[in-house]
């Protein structure tokens, strides 16, 4: 997975769920200056920060990396 594509699955797992940058970051107990970087890929999560991110999506980090076909199966 390249830096785009980790910032494009974030995104995609925001709208899929419904959710504003500004939930995540209270949800992730992160910056919302840090989500917004991001989003404008000024940079990439470090381990820790995409732990707390997929913690704010409700989501495991292994699921953070499966397609999206597999992830709907295992959320259901």
């Amino acid at each position: 997975m390249t830096n785009a594509d980790i910032i494009n699955r974030i995104k995609q797992l925001i709208e899929s769920k419904k959710m504003s940058v500004n939930m995540l970051a209270t949800k992730s107990d992160l910056a919302q200056s840090t989500l917004s970087s991001m989003m404008n890929r000024e940079n990439v999560p470090s381990i820790p920060t995409l732990i707390k991110i997929c913690e704010g999506l409700n989501i495991t980090p292994a699921q953070f990396f499966m397609n999206e076909s597999d992830l709907m199966i295992t959320l259901t």
